[in-house]
């Protein structure tokens, strides 16, 4: 964004690990974490925080920002990879947004009343460096915190504008699509892409746009539904992913594809990658869903869960990166749980530990005994972050 309001092209140049740096080597430097604040989208990459703090060190830094995770994908990364591409590591810088301010804007639930306000903070974790066996050099340490106090009110200046930066690039999609006639489908039911595109001619909502009559629907366990005498199966659950096959369904109907090849094309997805994936382990049915967690995932995926029939379990870990209102939002969790009657529920992780419940707890993921849970033709709902490892329960 320029200083007069209109929009510049932002050139993004990533390394063959897909990091905006230049390709790794051994020479000594600070590794930063962080999401897409870290990597700096809507900003050049001499003005991200990780440039900054390098230059006010004098020292090499590498941008190991990754927009759209967690910091749970950095530590992976760190875990598994680091020693190799970045042998030479003397110091971790960690960016952590306040989750609930983020949370307003990833939901896009209420854009016009967003606050501008100091929500971010950076901040050295010795307990991040001893996960990752690397640690800033005592004689570094005064400097390097001092540095971060510095780049923290430089970083101010920037992320007071980035939401305003966010919804503009954002907007560039729909902005070309006006000017050059283009078609756009949308999601009805979201409130900001309706805003974003309600200047284009050619919108295309959904479901608003096809009175398509659906019959025999079914969302638990997998989806199924009937349309004009057709039989749909989908690997697939729950409403929000019903949702998205409607979409498929009006992306094909606008491009003609026959409602036969529609249907062979969703009954061909399989979910992978614990995305939605449904395993058998022994006698039961394993929702594996923890690639990723956050509140709101973790909601939709408890209520639609609680419309099973049957025997129901729970396995829940820690969500990661959460900020000051980490406990706060697990206790939310725990409390629908109740609310929905769950009484097979185990939870893992230390969040989990430091709120109220009456269920089972383990503080790590290798502590967890399947056996102490009665399983037997149940279904079992295993959702949690990514750092958390719970498909690795289900391994054998």
């Amino acid at each position: 964004l320029r200083e007069d309001g209109t929009l510049k092209d932002i050139e993004y140049k990533t390394n063959k690990q897909g990091f905006r740096d230049r390709h790794f080597d051994d020479e000594p430097g600070i590794v930063c974490f962080g999401d897409s604040f870290t990597f700096g989208v809507g900003n050049t990459e001499e003005n991200t925080w990780p440039a900054q703090l390098g230059k006010m060190l004098g020292s090499k830094t590498w941008n190991l920002g990754i927009p759209g995770v967690a910091l749970d994908a950095g530590v992976y990364y760190a875990q598994n990879f680091m020693d190799e591409d970045l042998p030479n590591v003397s110091g971790i810088c960690v960016f952590e947004p306040t989750y609930g301010i983020t949370n307003k804007v990833m939901r896009r639930s209420d854009p016009d009343r967003l606050i501008y306000q100091p929500w971010h903070k950076l901040y050295y974790s010795n307990v991040l460096s001893d996960q990752m066996k690397v640690r800033v050099p005592e004689d570094l340490q005064e400097e390097f915190m001092n540095s971060l106090v510095h780049t923290a009110l430089f970083q101010q200046d920037i992320m007071l504008k980035s939401l305003e930066n966010i919804a503009k690039e954002e907007s560039e999609l729909f902005l070309w699509l006006h000017k050059n006639g283009g078609t756009a489908f949308v999601n009805g039911n979201d409130e900001w892409l309706m805003r974003m595109s309600r200047s284009l001619t050619n919108r295309i909502v959904f479901p608003e746009e096809y009175t398509w009559t659906i019959q025999n629907k079914k969302l638990m366990p997998k989806i199924e539904f009937t349309l004009n005498g057709i039989s749909f199966f989908s690997d697939l659950m729950g409403d929000y992913n019903f949702q998205n096959i409607q979409f498929a369904l009006g992306v094909g109907h606008y491009f003609k594809i026959e409602l036969e090849e529609i249907q062979k094309g969703i009954a061909e997805y399989i979910p992978k990658n614990q995305r939605s994936q449904w395993v058998k382990w022994r006698n039961n049915d394993v929702l594996l869903d923890c690639y990723n967690a956050n509140p709101s995932s973790m909601e939709l995926a408890v209520h639609n869960f609680s419309q099973l029939h049957g025997n129901k379990i729970l396995i829940l870990g820690d969500m990661f990166e959460l900020g000051k209102e980490e406990i706060s939002e697990h206790q939310k969790i725990i409390d629908l749980c109740e609310k929905l009657d769950f009484k097979n529920v185990s939870l893992v992780g230390t969040r989990f530990g430091k709120c109220k419940h009456n269920y089972r707890h383990y503080p790590k993921t290798e502590m967890v005994k399947l056996l102490e849970m009665n399983t037997s033709s149940s279904f079992i709902l295993v959702k949690g972050s990514r750092g958390m490892r719970l498909e690795s329960l289900f391994s054998s």
